[in-house]
């Protein structure tokens, strides 16, 4: 095979496993790389020469910058002082627009979007518009952004290194501005009044109805009498609840169903309901009774990706807001561990959880 047919091979591969995002994006490349180094594309001197590049290192650095920004929350604050409250939908979404595209010229466009996704969000559904109306707008608006300076895309960066190599100098930082910015401009003025009208309607078909499902702790109330496995088994269902797992002191029990649970038992459930509901239905003793007073609301919520909770147990949540959070249930997900949910580690990029906020 020729050097160009293994090329074009390779590139295709590359291409499926990118579209298809199976595979880490950065893996990806790192496997097209190796497989030119397997097949004699290239020599290992070439193939890792390009990550000695300044454009290359400046990249890095200018990640490590806007993921900085991004959780320091300045960047957060800023915008949501800038975008006013009061406004028409078109007016906020303008203002949205225009700093989402001024954070990502100095930033990562990807961070730029994290930052502000949550100030659309809240724009839409005040404004009882779909996500869409402002999420694709957003989108467009971080890459025009991005072509505005040397740092605001890596392609500039990119391009500014070959210039250098070929020229002997480099872009200057606003070099590309003039144009960028005419460009970010028209195009800006674009999503704002016309752009986000032209975007597809999706009608999303009516809720079903049905709550969540949601996998919490009982334990057995002890005012009442002795109940055995099966009684409890027997009971759940009426509520129309189902038994994952029966603990006692954080050790997991298989017990039959003549076995007799004590007081310091908890049993693990999986319903659409409320603990509290369940709880009173069941017969049983919620985990959680201080959280169903008076004042008190329920929310179900995911930590984001790159969170600091992450990793830790769910007492942080608690810990950390100062007794304001406390999780009540954890998404069903977690029903396949079988696990008590004080040792459940907070994987909750993927795992829904409800907690219980004081007003």
């Amino acid at each position: 095979m020729t050097p160009a047919a293994l090329s074009a091979v390779i590139l295709g591969c590359a291409l499926v496993l990118f579209v298809t995002e199976k595979v880490r994006h950065d893996l990806v490349a790192l496997l097209a790389l190796f497989a030119c180094l397997m097949t004699g594309l290239t020599t290992p001197a070439r193939a890792f020469a390009g990550l000695a590049d300044p454009a290359v290192v400046a990249v890095a650095a200018i990640l490590v910058v806007g993921r900085a920004i991004e959780l320091s929350g300045i960047a957060a604050s800023i915008a949501r002082i800038v975008i006013p409250k009061k406004a028409g939908f078109t007016v906020r979404l303008s203002a949205l627009l225009a700093v989402g595209a001024l954070l990502s010229a100095f930033m990562n466009n990807i961070a730029a979007l994290v930052i502000t996704m949550p100030i659309a969000t809240q724009i839409a559904r005040q404004s009882k518009r779909p996500p869409g109306a402002t999420l694709m707008p957003l989108a467009f608006a971080t890459i025009l952004g991005g072509m505005t300076t040397l740092i605001g895309t890596p392609a500039n960066l990119i391009l500014s290194s070959v210039r250098e190599d070929e020229l002997g100098a480099p872009f200057d930082f606003f070099s590309m501005s003039t144009v960028g910015v005419a460009v970010a401009v028209v195009g800006l003025g674009y999503l704002s009044v016309l752009g986000w009208r032209l975007l597809p309607v999706r009608v999303v078909s009516e809720r079903t109805g049905k709550a969540p499902w949601q996998v919490y702790e009982l334990g057995i109330d002890h005012a009442g009498p002795t109940v055995t496995v099966a009684a409890v088994k027997h009971r759940l269902r009426a509520a129309s609840a189902r038994l994952l797992a029966i603990f006692h002191e954080g050790e997991r029990l298989e017990p039959d169903g003549q076995s007799t649970l004590a007081n310091e038992d908890r049993v693990l459930v999986l319903s659409r309901q409320s603990q509290w509901a369940t709880a009173d239905m069941a017969g049983l003793a919620p985990m959680q009774t201080s959280v169903a007073t008076s004042g008190l609301v329920t929310a179900r919520v995911v930590v984001a990706h790159g969170s600091l909770l992450i990793g830790l147990g769910h007492d942080a949540i608690q810990n950390r807001s100062g007794g304001r959070l406390s999780v009540v249930a954890v998404g069903p997900n977690t029903a396949r561990d079988k696990a008590p949910l004080e040792s459940v580690r907070n994987d909750l990029n993927r795992k829904g959880i409800f907690v219980g906020t004081k007003s």
